[in-house]
């Protein structure tokens, strides 16, 4: 194998490999806002110093997904010269709307 990959490739989920790349960025992304939400749910079910410690960190790593996911966006449009608005643009229908992720 050479290593080298066809980005415009239609992987089994509709998406070419530049899309998928991308898409699952974005959706580790939708991921780590959804953390919260369930963490609060815990609410009054442990002590209060533990369940606020832990929802800064969650709500912290909120960023932190959206610096990684724009630091690897960045180094994907550099290496493949596909600009993410333009690749994400051709996806019409995002399969975490079809299938509920992490629901």
């Amino acid at each position: 194998m050479s290593g080298n990959v066809d980005y415009d490739y239609r992987l089994s989920n509709g998406r070419t490999v530049i899309q998928d790349i991308y898409a699952n960025l974005d959706e580790a992304v939708k991921g780590a806002e959804k953390m919260p939400r369930i963490w609060k749910r815990l609410n009054g079910k442990l002590d209060q110093h533990r369940f606020q410690y832990t929802l800064d960190n969650l709500t912290g790593y909120i960023e932190n997904a959206k610096k990684t996911r724009n630091k690897m966006v960045e180094c994907f449009e550099e290496k493949t010269g596909r600009k993410y608005n333009k690749v994400m643009s051709g996806i019409s229908r995002w399969p975490c709307q079809q299938y509920p992720c992490g629901s």
